[in-house]
């Protein structure tokens, strides 16, 4: 974890793929090298017997976004990113309810996500919607 932390993904690699016997989790820690390294469907692979905020974010980057939502979802994760997150899938979907409702969500438990959600360019296709501005309003 050490190694990890001070961004040694090759050492972080190699002390995982040791203790890969040890459970589910080291997978996931693989997965967040493959993902901070583009392996997406590696992340997936290596993720996906645990459902959780990063299994979803590497499904969602390795565009299977129901997946993603599947696995944020049994995850039982709600917390203000996870609702965000929800909120970038319902944006790729073009799902503008869902954004607007999981961004509530989202900024409701952390009021620092309304700038990052006027700023981010998974919301591109909403930054002229008056109900996304209504709710960013400012942060815009």
């Amino acid at each position: 974890a050490l190694a990890f932390m001070n961004n040694d993904m090759v050492t972080a690699l190699a002390y995982f793929k040791k203790a890969s016997s040890a459970g589910p989790e080291v997978g996931c820690n693989i997965g967040l090298i493959d993902i901070k390294q583009g392996n997406y469907s590696d992340a997936v692979a290596n993720m996906s017997s645990i459902n959780s905020f990063n299994t979803a974010l590497a499904m969602l980057l390795n565009n299977d976004p129901h997946g993603a939502e599947t696995s944020l979802d049994a995850s039982g994760n709600r917390s203000g990113i996870a609702y965000y997150l929800k909120a970038v899938i319902a944006a790729r979907e073009n799902n503008k309810a869902d954004v607007i409702s999981n961004l509530q969500q989202a900024i409701g438990q952390d009021a620092s996500l309304k700038k990052m959600a006027a700023s981010d360019c998974e919301f591109v296709k909403f930054k002229n919607d008056n109900d996304f501005k209504t709710l960013v309003g400012s942060a815009l």
